[in-house]
């Protein structure tokens, strides 16, 4: 995926891991997250697409690929516009939303995990 890389910390059993966030901003309603992991470890991605406007409600979609999942696992989710907007300048809730789904998958392959999000990673999404 094309997309800003943004800055996000991911360790395994207290080691850092090598892994890439992107964030692409397809229109003022449509935004696209992605996470890989290329740690034989923990070897996931993580793809949600969120698509909402302010009065609607937001529908997402993320689809997991790992070891539990090799062919990939839709979820899809709605989320009241309140809770969950997509307009450019409020998109913070979907990358928390975003990477929370993969804290839990990556607790699953019991590797405690750890997720550090940095100040301008948040600003760079609700660009």
């Amino acid at each position: 995926m094309t997309g800003d890389q943004i800055a996000v910390a991911i360790t395994l059993n207290g080691h850092p891991v090598p892994s890439v966030t992107r964030v692409a901003s397809v229109n003022a309603h449509v935004l696209v997250i992605t996470t890989t992991i290329p740690s034989p470890q923990a070897p996931v991605t993580l793809t949600s697409t969120y698509v909402g406007a302010r009065e609607n409600d937001t529908h997402a979609t993320h689809l997991l690929e790992g070891p539990e999942h090799p062919h990939g696992q839709l979820e899809t989710h709605v989320h009241l516009p309140e809770q969950m907007p997509v307009a450019a300048d409020e998109r913070r809730g979907c990358l928390y939303d975003h990477l929370q789904l993969l804290l839990r998958a990556l607790n699953r392959l019991d590797c405690d995990p750890t997720i550090d999000v940095g100040d301008d990673a948040i600003d760079a999404v609700d660009q």
